[in-house]
């Protein structure tokens, strides 16, 4: 464990068995946590993490907490980028201590879409289950969007938006929300 200040402020890098547990359990799901080679491997990532990431700057900290404090999103947007034509996926971990799984369900009421849910991930899906979540993901783009071409416009215009990167979709699907 080191100790390391920043502007007066005191972080902590600490890797001692009890702080791991604790991360662990808030991370990941019971199946993770009864695998004694999963929990082994998980971490090696972990102690590597704390090892070599280098600690947050206050500015990240303070935005981090803004965002937290702010996590919530009018129901007129949710149903603004519902309507959008973007393809949405919800991926819920029903072993999840950090996000309660009752939320993933009132956001999909709102925005529809395709919902899978993993029964014993934690909120590290992706890492927990990376295989399965891959191929659900992949699954998923790969499936055409329901709502993909708008019904204004001509159709130049819509194959110039067919061919637009997805990125760029989502942000003027975004744009057009705020």
């Amino acid at each position: 464990v080191s100790t390391q200040s920043t502007w007066g402020i005191v972080t902590r890098r600490a890797d001692s068995p009890q702080t791991l547990q604790s991360v662990f359990g808030m991370l990941y799901g019971s199946r993770t946590l009864d695998d004694s080679l999963a929990v082994a491997k998980m971490l090696e990532y972990h102690h590597h993490r704390v090892h070599y990431t280098p600690l947050p700057q206050v500015q990240g900290l303070m935005m981090h907490a803004l965002a937290v404090a702010r996590h919530y999103v009018p129901t007129k947007k949710l149903k603004a980028l519902r309507d959008s034509g973007i393809k949405i996926m919800i991926v819920v971990g029903l072993d999840d201590r950090l996000i309660r799984p009752v939320n993933s369900y009132i956001l999909h009421r709102h925005l529809g879409g395709k919902f899978v849910r993993f029964e014993d991930a934690g909120h590290n899906l992706p890492n927990e289950f990376s295989k399965e979540f891959n191929n659900v993901l992949f699954d998923h783009i790969q499936q055409p969007a329901v709502q993909e071409v708008h019904a204004s416009g001509s159709i130049s215009s819509i194959l110039a938006w067919l061919r637009m990167p997805i990125s760029d979709k989502i942000r003027s699907a975004y744009a057009s929300i705020v």
